[in-house]
């Protein structure tokens, strides 16, 4: 994997900063029970804003605005939908009330993406060597964990956080094979799954990672010198492997609703020639075989070139996904999963691009 696409991929998981309010739009949002809305940061000229978008119709159904323009930004919205976490280039993130659309603080420090802990009320940043720790609503610093839980996700059904435990650019071994897994009700870290070499020896660099709905099982995008990218699947219940699927080139990972799939983000390239085309490549969660794969050429507003899909999401049912670009400024994909479709497109213009993107119940 080219070095340049590699460290193009971990700067764009480091959507880190705070942004400052310009102001909110006239209109109050109307939640209706029941009802999923996705969430997308779109850098603007000369403010940026969140798009929100209604799941039912695909359309914009309401703006925040948050006055940022420099660098990729991005949502991370907490399960229950009531809390936003604004993400950018290099400054602390900002933390919305969507209900009362205000924000209600920011963090002491840039950080990664943070991960919402709703059992504990509790939202997590990692900024250097160690875990940052907030309250939730009043966002009020509750100290730090003594662990780097880079790209940290909640285990589903425990109190655990799953997260990269690295940082910086060395070559690929043990450090950027770990995944440290910290429990946060006994305030210590209690475990840690290392991805292995392959039989050839080449150590495996984990880019982006995620979780079965069931916590049970662990997928990993990442790949190593000397050696291209691949998707891993582990069993983390056996602490074996499953699958490991070699990739063109690594963007995320993200499993279906109902753990049978496991969707990734091929970005391509725009740098070879002939260009290679971004795609969406589905694979079985279980045995790795490739079930399909979905093409993004073809579609405004450059119909020759590829889009370089980024990003993917769920709604809760799984009848839709949602697939963000980083080229272009092309748009937000909407496809059906069972067709295999892409039936719209979200910001269908050169004038928006989104950043990291998020879905979420309306609260």
């Amino acid at each position: 994997m080219p070095r340049s696409l590699s460290r193009w991929i971990i700067g764009a998981s480091l959507l880190a900063g705070g942004l400052a309010l310009a102001c909110a739009t006239e209109r109050g949002l109307e939640p209706t029970p029941g009802e999923y809305w996705l969430y997308a940061a779109v850098p603007g000229d000369p403010e940026g804003w969140i798009a929100v978008i209604d799941c039912a119709t695909d359309s914009i159904v309401d703006t925040l605005r948050y006055g940022f323009q420099r660098g990729g930004v991005g949502v991370v919205a907490s399960p229950d939908g009531r809390y936003l976490a604004v993400t950018g280039s290099g400054r602390p993130p900002l933390i919305w009330d969507v209900a009362r659309r205000m924000p209600i603080g920011y963090f002491s420090a840039p950080t990664l993406p943070p991960t919402f802990l709703p059992d504990a009320h509790l939202v997590i940043g990692t900024p250097y060597e160690s875990t940052l720790v907030f309250s939730l609503p009043s966002v009020t610093p509750m100290g730090a964990w003594p662990v780097e839980l880079y790209n940290a996700q909640k285990v589903p059904g425990r109190s655990w956080v799953m997260g990269t435990d690295h940082r910086g650019y060395p070559p690929p071994g043990d450090d950027w094979s770990k995944l440290a897994i910290y429990d946060y009700a006994k305030g210590r870290e209690i475990d840690s799954v290392i991805i292995s070499p392959d039989e050839q020896g080449v150590g495996f660099q984990i880019l982006t990672f995620c979780l079965s709905p069931d916590g049970r099982r662990l997928y990993a995008l990442g790949g190593g010198a000397g050696g291209g990218p691949s998707l891993v699947g582990y069993d983390l219940d056996r602490r074996q492997f499953l699958f490991r699927q070699p990739v063109y080139s690594a963007g995320n990972c993200r499993v279906t609703p109902d753990g049978r799939e496991v969707w990734i983000t091929d970005p391509g390239s725009n740098l070879a020639s002939p260009i290679f085309p971004g795609l969406i490549v589905i694979f079985d969660a279980m045995a790795g075989t490739v079930l399909d794969t979905i093409t993004t050429t073809g579609y405004p507003p450059r119909p020759t070139q590829p889009l370089f899909v980024l990003d993917i999401r769920f709604t809760p049912t799984g009848e839709k996904a949602y697939v963000n670009c980083r080229k272009w400024g092309t748009p937000i994909l909407v496809i059906d999963t069972r067709t295999r479709q892409i039936t719209k497109l979200i910001f269908g213009d050169s004038r928006n691009m989104a950043g990291w993107i998020d879905v979420a119940p309306v609260p």
